[in-house]
């Protein structure tokens, strides 16, 4: 995925001010930055939640910043949240069978002309969705109200929702927010599994030492812009970026 020159205002506000950079395909990239440093927005802007004002986003070579949600979706990019949203008053299970599209039951001539078909790949679709809550350890959570999920679960939850899909990359925002250390070794040990398949991922987070052991490479925003960019260790000695999270280092007198 390519960032071209995105800039995005909200009033007098500019959150995002021509902010380029490249997640390369089956990376696992982490962007960091202070609070107010545009991050959530680049999220925003990449799924199609906000319109960007100039700039290009390239995904798998094709243009993605004119397109609706739902196309996004369809492509194959999907995304998380700091705050998971699941529907709370439905089944875990029932939360994981509304992500795929195109579902034929959806349409209600079908349900009359082609049942045989509806329920096969109804039947498909509870297989794939109880083998998805297995893998991210939710397969005893299927009867439950999602709202009765943890912080934590419920990020698993979010997952597996996406899983559904097969997504060529996932926006991960905040994983470690709120999330008990059990819980949240077990949601990372997942990424990093989906990972090694080939998934794309980038994850907004605060936990240093989280992006530091999983990511490839860092990329640091602040005030709207891109800071600085490169290996983990690279964005650790960079005192642009001490600076941006602790303010500028005293000159002596």
């Amino acid at each position: 995925m390519q960032l071209q020159g995105l800039s995005k205002a909200f009033g007098q506000l500019r959150a995002l001010d021509e902010v380029s950079f490249v997640v390369a395909q089956g990376s696992l990239t982490g962007l960091i930055g202070p609070n107010g440093a545009g991050k959530t927005t680049t999220f925003d802007l990449i799924a199609g939640v906000q319109k960007c004002d100039a700039g290009r986003i390239l995904f798998r070579g094709q243009a993605i910043e004119p397109l609706a949600t739902h196309q996004i979706f369809r492509r194959g990019l999907a995304r998380t949240f700091q705050v998971p949203r699941p529907f709370p008053t439905m089944t875990v299970l029932e939360n994981v069978l509304l992500a795929p599209l195109g579902q034929l039951g959806e349409r209600f001539d079908a349900n009359w002309w082609a049942v045989s078909r509806v329920r096969a790949q109804e039947r498909q679709l509870q297989e794939r969705a109880h083998g998805v809550l297995q893998w991210c350890a939710l397969a005893d959570k299927a009867g439950l109200l999602a709202g009765q999920l943890s912080g934590g679960q419920q990020k698993l939850l979010e997952l597996a929702r996406v899983l559904m899909i097969d997504p060529q990359m996932i926006l991960l925002d905040e994983p470690a927010a709120g999330v008990n250390p059990s819980l949240l070794e077990t949601l990372m040990e997942r990424v990093q599994m989906l990972h090694q398949q080939g998934i794309t991922f980038l994850l907004i987070e605060h936990n240093m030492d989280l992006v530091m052991r999983m990511c490839q490479r860092v990329l640091v925003m602040a005030q709207g812009r891109l800071l600085a960019e490169g290996s983990p260790r690279e964005i650790q000695d960079n005192p642009k970026v001490l600076d941006a999270y602790l303010g500028p280092t005293p000159v002596a007198a």
